[in-house]
């Protein structure tokens, strides 16, 4: 099962967590990809300038989460069409913020 609002509403909340801890971040909803435009959407972006990172992490309301991390040398990681569900979305949250190393004011 997946509580799609539920875990939209959280992700704000994760939104602004990040810029408490000094990222940029950017809460987007509704991303327009062909594939999915059928699907309701939301899609955090977060920015590290300082360690030359960016990344979005993004999930469905059907349950599927894409998340990408960008270096200043190119890809850091890509992951899609994971299986995001009431019991997954907040571990693929932990995963795609691993990427950034923990908090940016440490």
């Amino acid at each position: 099962m997946f509580s799609f609002d539920h875990w939209a509403r959280w992700l704000e909340t994760k939104a602004e967590e990040a810029r408490a801890a000094g990222f940029d971040s950017k809460l987007t909803r509704e991303l327009h990809v062909p594939e999915t435009d059928a699907d309701r959407s939301v899609a955090l972006n977060v920015d590290w300038p300082e360690h030359g990172l960016f990344g979005c992490f993004a999930f469905w309301e059907r349950g599927l989460c894409d998340f990408h991390v960008q270096g200043d040398d190119g890809p850091v990681v890509s992951e899609m069409m994971l299986d995001a569900n009431d019991d997954t979305i907040s571990q693929l949250f932990d995963r795609f913020m691993g990427y950034f190393g923990g908090q940016p004011n440490a």
